[in-house]
């Protein structure tokens, strides 16, 4: 037990003697102080030219592929018109007027006012047909693609 305190004794005089050494060591050398960071000054980008320009003003590209188009009507006809008839309507009291319409290569369909149909056609694209109005004399369909109405009887 006696060896045990003898060695913490000679252990806490190294680090006294060598903390000593260490202030000595520091006192000889100058304190040099950290550098100081240098922060860069912001620098302003300059303005595009892009931005000065008028923005309503073709760039030059632009200008030529407008003047060399060709001049002339469009090529693209409309979808033709499908061919619709009235097969039967049908009205029971208390409920609105119905109707079986046939359209010619598409079959027959059950229609109300207000009902949407697609129907493609021969240039691949479907044209929507919209009934507006049943009555007993026949019924008003309107082609919202081609600004249309048909009355069919």
């Amino acid at each position: 037990m006696r060896c045990i305190k003898r060695m913490f004794s000679l252990c806490a005089v190294v680090v006294l003697a060598l903390s000593g050494a260490a202030r000595a060591a520091s006192a000889e050398t100058p304190h040099i102080p950290p550098a100081p960071t240098v922060t860069p000054t912001p620098t302003v980008a300059p303005v595009p030219e892009t931005i000065t320009k008028d923005p309503t003003l073709l760039s030059k590209n632009l200008n030529d592929a407008v003047r060399d188009r060709p001049l002339g009507p469009v090529t693209a006809r409309p979808p033709a018109r499908p061919e619709v008839s009235i097969k039967a309507l049908v009205q029971v009291e208390g409920k609105p007027i119905e109707a079986f319409i046939e359209i010619k290569g598409h079959g027959l369909f059950l229609v109300r006012e207000g009902t949407h149909l697609s129907v493609p056609t021969e240039e691949k694209l479907n044209l929507e047909l919209v009934v507006q109005k049943l009555t007993g004399d026949g019924a008003e369909i309107e082609i919202p693609a081609l600004k249309d109405r048909l009355l069919v009887r």
